[in-house]
């Protein structure tokens, strides 16, 4: 009798396969103390954060994590994750990728519409 294949631990959470991590292509930060997470780390489900130890892949550091939507996610899940700031096995993980000079260009537009200088 042939068996399938097993997945070890090592090969499921730290290969860079679309369903179990996620690389980072541009400035993206850790939640918790705003760290900048060095660009092509692949965020699997046992990565930490370099400075405080703290799981990556978490619902908050997720690009679909919405308060307003349902189960807080704008994918469609058949669960509702729990615990959005411990590490989980959702497959649609991506990580949240931040621009501070998008931020910034908004934040300038947005003061110049109360700006009275004429």
């Amino acid at each position: 009798m042939l068996l399938p294949p097993m997945i070890t631990y090592t090969s499921k959470f730290h290969l860079p396969h679309p369903h179990w991590g996620c690389y980072t292509r541009g400035m993206a930060n850790c939640h918790f103390c705003k760290t900048e997470i060095p660009s092509g780390t692949v965020i699997g489900y046992a990565s930490v954060c370099s400075a405080c130890a703290r799981p990556l892949k978490i619902c908050l550091n997720c690009r679909f994590w919405d308060p307003g939507a349902y189960h807080e996610c704008r994918e469609g899940i058949d669960e509702p994750v729990i615990y959005k700031d411990v590490a989980n096995f959702c497959d649609f993980f991506v990580l949240k990728e931040e621009s501070h000079s998008a931020q910034q260009e908004a934040r300038t537009l947005f003061d110049s519409l109360f700006n009275d200088e004429s």
